[in-house]
């Protein structure tokens, strides 16, 4: 049976606000027409350049796997309940602790990814002792950019 971890507000709170708020701020200075989505359940952004729609979702990641002098770990881990938004078009990016910097999956390697070969099961400290699904992805798929 699959695991996913329970929706947690303070956890929302803490990192999601500022989260969109820097990509959204990083979008507009590359010349995107950017927003958070209106749909409190969907994907967390929506972005428009030159008539084309962009749909971004997007996780804060804390110090213990990435500071300032690199991610800590060979891959990246996107949890599989992600796997909803599979009907967009939509690019995976990961915001430093700190929201210095980001890493950008884009759409063509979410699709590359998002598949049973690179699915894993692990516990985190959030998943209440259970073992969570999740896609590892190679951390060389991501572009990174400061912010």
């Amino acid at each position: 049976m699959t695991y996913n971890k329970t929706f947690d507000q303070k956890l929302h709170d803490k990192n999601d606000p500022e989260s969109r708020l820097s990509v959204i701020q990083y979008l507009i200075s590359k010349g995107y027409n950017a927003s958070e989505n209106t749909d409190q359940f969907g994907i967390d952004l929506i972005a428009e350049k030159k008539g084309k729609k962009y749909y971004i979702e997007l996780e804060r990641r804390d110090i213990k796997h990435w500071d300032v002098t690199g991610f800590k770990y060979k891959t990246v881990t996107i949890p599989m309940r992600k796997e909803k938004f599979t009907n967009y078009e939509f690019s995976y990016i990961i915001v430093r602790h700190d929201f210095k910097e980001i890493g950008i999956l884009s759409s063509e390697n979410v699709k590359k990814y998002f598949i049973p070969l690179y699915s894993i099961k692990k516990k985190t400290e959030y998943s209440n002792g259970k073992n969570e699904d999740f896609y590892n992805i190679p951390l060389s798929e991501f572009k990174f950019f400061l912010i």
